[in-house]
């Protein structure tokens, strides 16, 4: 028996016919958008992955088939070399002689059986790439590069409008500036000018101030106070404004302290003349006699529009420094206990008097002064 040559091993697999893959190329978009060549990727993608997938399972296929021959090719030698190895002896070239043919018998089967499923993928192949075909034939792309077309037109007339817009804004700016420009010189001397003004005016609050604090302290010492008004004078409009005349006044021997207010108070002898003047019967007079004898009133808050009440209540107006609440409970009680606090409330009239008439020219002084105080 004649050696018989084995075939020959290939390292790689055959090529693939590439003829027998028709890619017919679509004409060029008329639109050179990015949309349009996002498109026509997915369009190739879409052509592409089946035939690329069909290529990939039948390299694998053919793969499988190649390793299978390459198996049967290395039994063939290892017979070779046996029968070499035998060195002519008859019974054991004809058991070697019998296991070839049906080794060669296993293969040529093996082969028609690999070469019917080669055949196979060989169809499936072809189908898919007749599908891949008739889908990318099926793409139309019309309606798609007319929506481009249409976007774009869109995109023009935005430019165009965005374009008019600017050029109105500059127009715009263009006029502000000018006007800006020509009223800024105007508007700097206002502003300059009402600097000064107020700094004249803070002057002024300040000269005020440091003015009607020796006046306060005066009044509240009860110091003649004649060089005190004179310096607030300066400050004061013409005619001198409400309260100035009142002050003047008692400026050369100023006016009653609140303590000296405080002490002598007649609170006794306006309940006695109260009670004097209730009635002349013999118990009236014997009880106005009691009452020189022993004092009893009541103190404290009390409510009530009778004379106890009331000089209370104006005693505990002057313990709190309220002068004019005082005077003011004083000039309500009746004629026989009003004359007796006359001298009193003539005292406590001029002190209450000179504050309202201070209180009201720092108001007239700060009159529209830019310090927040009406």
């Amino acid at each position: 028996m004649s050696e018989t040559t084995p075939p020959r091993n290939p390292e790689t697999p055959p090529p693939i016919d590439v003829d027998a893959v028709e890619v017919r190329p679509r004409p060029a978009p008329s639109s050179g958008t990015r949309a349009a060549m996002i498109v026509a990727i997915l369009v190739l993608i879409a052509v592409v992955a089946p035939i690329a997938y069909g290529a990939t399972w039948a390299w694998r296929e053919w793969r499988a088939v190649s390793d299978r021959i390459v198996a049967v090719q290395t039994q063939i030698r290892g017979v070779a070399e046996q029968v070499k190895a035998a060195g002519g002896g008859q019974p054991a070239l004809s058991e070697l002689e019998a296991r070839f043919r049906r080794i060669e018998a296993a293969f040529a089967a093996s082969a028609a059986g690999e070469g019917d499923r080669l055949a196979g993928l060989q169809q499936r192949l072809a189908a898919l790439e007749a599908a891949a075909r008739e889908k990318a034939a099926a793409v139309d792309l019309g309606p798609l590069e007319a929506r481009i077309d249409d976007l774009k037109k869109t995109q023009g007339a935005l430019t165009a409008h965005v374009a008019a817009l600017d050029e109105a804004i500059g127009a715009v700016k263009a006029e502000l500036t000018s006007a800006l420009a020509a009223r800024l010189p105007e508007r700097l001397a206002a502003l300059e000018e009402s600097a000064r003004g107020n700094a004249r005016a803070i002057d002024t609050v300040a000269a005020v101030t440091a003015a009607l604090q020796p006046l306060r302290d005066a009044l509240r010492a009860g110091r003649p106070y004649r060089a005190e008004l004179d310096r607030l004078g300066r400050f004061a409009p013409k005619p001198p404004p409400e309260g100035f005349d009142t002050l003047a006044e008692s400026a050369a021997s100023g006016v009653p302290r609140l303590a000296e207010l405080q002490n002598r108070f007649p609170a006794a002898e306006i309940v006695a003349a109260a009670q004097a003047a209730g009635g002349d019967s013999w118990w009236d007079k014997t009880r106005d006699r009691l009452a020189g004898l022993v004092s009893i009133r009541r103190t404290g808050e009390i409510e009530g529009d009778d004379v106890d009440a009331r000089v209370a209540r104006a005693e505990r107006r002057l313990a709190e420094g309220d002068a004019a609440a005082a005077l003011a409970e004083v000039r309500a009680l009746p004629p026989a206990a009003a004359e007796a606090a006359k001298g009193w409330a003539d005292l406590a009239g001029r002190r209450v008097a000179a504050e309202q008439a201070l209180a009201a020219l720092e108001q007239a002084l700060f009159a529209g002064l830019p310090d927040g105080r009406q």
